[in-house]
């Protein structure tokens, strides 16, 4: 499939010395980060955030003909999903299954075909990076919740770790690819009035950045705490890009291409749902 889709090129870069530090580095880093948010569990799905709020927002005031949310997260999928589950908000990941799902792509392609999506608000997650509970060993790929076997699995679990490779890695499996084909194509068909939230992206991932910027009539909303310059100018000629962000230890809004000062640290989504949905 790589082949035939002219994607092997963008894989020669990784040397097999990379490709097993890779491995390495995956390993490591999925141990700790399945310790650490264990403990956080608790904590995450009893505050009230501002995430949560915009959630609830969205859920109330979406279309009665499109009660999907797209969302598409490299890191935080896990917090999304434990923030869906205490308000009651199912997610669409593209498994089927319960103790041990199995990816089928088009669960994630056409959900209407598997959810009841005409009486049911869904938040429909895409995870291009992969996700702490998703485990491969050999052409064996499952997710699954159950702290015990995620640990014994933890050299197995499917993540992308940052790094130069984080692309070439990105290629090579073929669930990562499907749902980063898909959501891209998601946002780059004109004939859907999408509108972008985006929040604390830093615009350093490549297989996005492209397809963001495809569309300048499409509405965009960006808050995040520091911005890229080049987003900065795109957002000044482009009136349908609003940005809320830090510079120089200040507050800003860009909206239809003017920049102004503002007192309040809106690109925080705390303080962005308190002001803005009330």
């Amino acid at each position: 499939d790589i082949k035939n889709s002219g994607l092997e090129d963008g894989l020669k870069s990784i040397t097999p010395a990379e490709s097993v530090l890779v491995e390495e580095i995956k390993k490591i880093t999925a141990y700790y980060i399945l310790q650490e948010e264990e403990k956080l569990h608790d904590d995450i799905r009893k505050v009230d955030s501002g995430f949560a709020r915009l959630l609830l927002y969205l859920r109330d005031t979406c279309s009665v003909n499109n009660r999907v949310l797209d969302i598409m997260t490299p890191n935080y999928d896990r917090i999304i999903e434990m923030i869906c589950d205490r308000l009651c908000i199912g997610v669409i990941t593209g498994f089927m299954g319960e103790l041990y799902r199995i990816f089928n792509p088009n669960i994630l392609k056409n959900p209407q075909k598997f959810y009841n999506i005409k009486d049911n608000f869904y938040v429909r997650l895409f995870k291009p990076h992969g996700s702490i509970n998703w485990v491969r060993k050999g052409d064996e790929e499952f997710l699954t919740n159950d702290f015990s076997v995620l640990s014994d699995n933890s050299s197995y679990i499917e993540i992308i770790t940052p790094g130069s490779s984080k692309y070439e890695v990105g290629l090579i499996n073929n669930t990562f690819r499907t749902m980063r084909e898909d959501f891209n194509e998601l946002i780059s068909d004109i004939s859907r009035p999408y509108s972008l939230f985006i929040y604390g992206y830093g615009f350093n991932d490549e297989h996005f950045n492209t397809v963001l910027f495809q569309n300048e009539n499409r509405n965009m909303l960006i808050l995040s705490k520091e911005v890229k310059t080049d987003v900065i100018k795109r957002a000044l000629k482009n009136p349908h890009m609003t940005v809320f962000y830090e510079e120089s230890k200040k507050n800003y809004i860009i909206y239809k291409s003017e920049k102004y000062v503002i007192e309040e640290a809106l690109w925080d989504i705390n303080n962005f749902a308190n002001i803005i949905l009330g």
